[in-house]
């Protein structure tokens, strides 16, 4: 091709970085969605192949899911600007600033939350290497990469942006119709949420980059970076589960108000200078303040320090910024990772000799505790018991027999749900691998031990909260003294149920899904009729989990409401379906 060819068909195809931003984002959520599908990873290229749109479409309702509870966490700074109490000028300045914080920490917790698979695919993805391979400028590159970014949250950010001054200038329309101090709200507003935006923005880019980077980096994984990873998704999880539960609370509180003390003015004070989120607050609270109770209540101290604070907020949002911008600029480079040498001499092969049981144990939860998939599905069930249980705490005392009994029924109403979210966990290697470890001469009965063993860890952590609550409850005055026992009685029923019923699901799963001619194996090989087997399963794990608990419940209040003489019903019911679920499984894997 001549050079006036090739000038030709450069001015003729000019890449514009809004359309290719198009294209990268669809890849870095590729990426991201493999990295954090574990187990579901056939299924989700699967469901790719057959519908070109389904990427598309669930990164589109991620977006929207994400923007609406943006939206709607606004309902926390609704309730507290609309309580604004003329009493105490220096209470209202603190309860408007703390609603407006709390909204923003939210709202930066859960936009981050449901934008991190994104995001992980964002800084893991080589798409954005082959960029400078293009007939485009280093400038048009780097703003293909932002742009990019900017996708993956684009909802999010214009909700939370505009959200905040609209939901402002609703408050002061409803209570002064003045559209000057409208006006005036509106833009204080607008550019307090233009500074937060761009906080957030900025802190997500190099929280996500640390993520990506240092914990699922291509050079191998520590346990230093093991233990991070589950502290991630641990808190990834409790924002997935907790949100709405947390949202509930802060109303209550907002609605009652708060209350700062005698030494208020020193607290905002202080306050102020705690950059984020105070730092940008105490400003739009002082402005809320005075457009509702009046400025001849406030001092010019008080109007001064929140717009000093505001200021120094900016500074450091800017260079926050700065660095974000940085990160961003050197996706486009490769990244090198250092190594140090090591010797010949010092170079140790060591080889430890396991029992099968023991190795497939070992790589199992080593697996699950390094696949960010896998170990959601092993904390759900852990979580979940507890958000039932906080929502207990708050009913008031009625019937003690009703009372007491209510723990282990609603612990248990999540118990198909837990369950199945631990056999996930455990059979999220074979998954990965396919059918690798059933090439090895290794007895089905060793692999069953291992993947109950893990099962049995999960479960019994799951069973903390109610059995601690059980235990207690008597000894502080919540239940009579003489419920202590069969507070054990029931603590003892919790393991029980969730052990065999851990065991149930594994021979279900194994029945349904991995029997090849006349050998049950826990590999999935028969998929035909899947969400059918999926839901009968979990029919059958509540109908057999509860049936104790149900028995026991209705024979004990027929017995006088005695909890005695349901909980050790309860109990008993419960041993020998263990007994009978233990003889199936020892028929079932010890018979090849």
């Amino acid at each position: 091709m001549s050079s006036q060819q090739s000038q030709t068909y450069q001015s003729r195809v000019k890449p514009n970085p809004w359309k290719l931003s198009k294209i990268l984002h669809r890849e870095v959520f590729l990426d991201g969605s493999i990295a954090t599908s574990g187990p579901q990873k056939d299924r989700l290229l699967e469901r790719i192949r057959n519908s070109k749109s389904y990427l598309q479409t669930s990164a589109l309702m991620m977006k929207i899911f994400s923007a609406i509870f943006a939206l709607a966490i606004y309902i926390l700074a609704f309730v507290g600007m609309s309580n604004v109490n003329p009493g105490s000028v220096e209470n209202t300045i603190f309860s408007l600033s703390a609603t407006i914080a709390m909204v923003f920490v939210f709202q930066f917790m859960f936009v981050f939350t449901y934008g991190l698979i994104g995001l992980i695919g964002f800084f893991s993805s080589s798409a954005f290497k082959y960029l400078r391979t293009l007939p485009i400028s280093q400038k048009k590159v780097q703003a293909t990469v932002y742009l990019t970014f900017f996708r993956l949250i684009d909802w999010q950010i214009i909700s939370i942006f505009i959200g905040f001054p609209l939901l402002s200038g609703v408050v002061i329309w409803m209570t002064t119709k003045s559209w000057l101090k409208i006006l005036l709200t509106v833009t204080i507003s607008s550019i307090v949420s233009f500074v937060n935006v761009i906080f957030l923005f900025s802190l997500m880019l190099s929280i996500s980059l640390y993520i990506s980077r240092k914990l699922y980096r291509p050079t191998g994984t520590t346990k230093a970076q093991t233990i991070l990873q589950i502290i991630v998704t641990l808190l990834y999880a409790i924002v997935s589960l907790g949100a709405g539960l947390a949202i509930t609370y802060l109303l209550e509180i907002i609605e009652r108000g708060f209350v700062i003390g005698p030494n208020g003015s020193l607290i905002n004070l202080l306050l102020n200078f705690i950059l984020y989120p105070f730092g940008l607050t105490y400003l739009h609270a002082i402005l809320t303040t005075g457009v509702l109770i009046g400025w001849n209540y406030i001092s010019v101290q008080s109007i001064l320090i929140p717009i000093v604070g505001f200021l120094l907020t900016t500074g450091f949002t800017y260079l926050i910024y700065r660095r974000s911008m940085g990160i961003l600029s050197s996706l486009t480079k490769d990244e090198v990772y250092s190594s140090k040498r090591i010797s010949s001499k010092d170079f140790v092969i060591k080889l430890d000799v396991l029992s099968p049981f023991k190795a497939i144990y070992k790589k199992d939860i080593t697996y699950i505790f390094r696949n960010f998939s896998a170990t959601l599905y092993f904390i759900f069930p852990i979580l979940m018991p507890l958000v039932l249980l906080i929502q207990i705490f708050g009913t008031p005392s009625t019937q003690i027999y009703f009372d007491f009994f209510q723990i282990p029924l609603f612990t248990f109403f999540y118990s198909g749900m837990t369950i199945s979210f631990g056999i996930m966990a455990v059979t999220a290697p074979e998954s990965e691998t396919g059918g690798l470890l059933y090439i090895l001469p290794v007895k089905m009965k060793d692999l069953f031990r291992a993947k109950r063993r893990i099962l049995y860890l999960s479960m019994s952590l799951s069973a903390i909260a109610p059995v601690l609550i059980m235990l207690i409850y008597p000894l502080v005055g919540k239940f009579p003294v003489d419920a202590f026992l069969p507070g054990i009685i029931i603590a003892i029923n919790f393991l029980i149920i969730y052990f065999y019923g851990s065991e149930l699901s594994l021979i279900l799963y194994s029945v349904f899904f991995g029997k090849i001619r006349n050998k049950y194996t826990l590999q999935m090989v028969n998929v035909k009729k899947k969400i059918g087997k999926i839901i009968l399963g979990i029919i059958i794990l509540y109908i057999v989990c509860y049936f104790p608990l149900v028995v026991g419940f209705f024979l004990g209040l027929y017995l006088g409401e005695s909890i005695l003489n349901g909980s050790m019903i309860m109990c008993g019911i419960s041993f020998l379906i263990f007994c009978v679920i233990r003889m199936v499984a020892v028929k079932l894997f010890n018979s090849h």
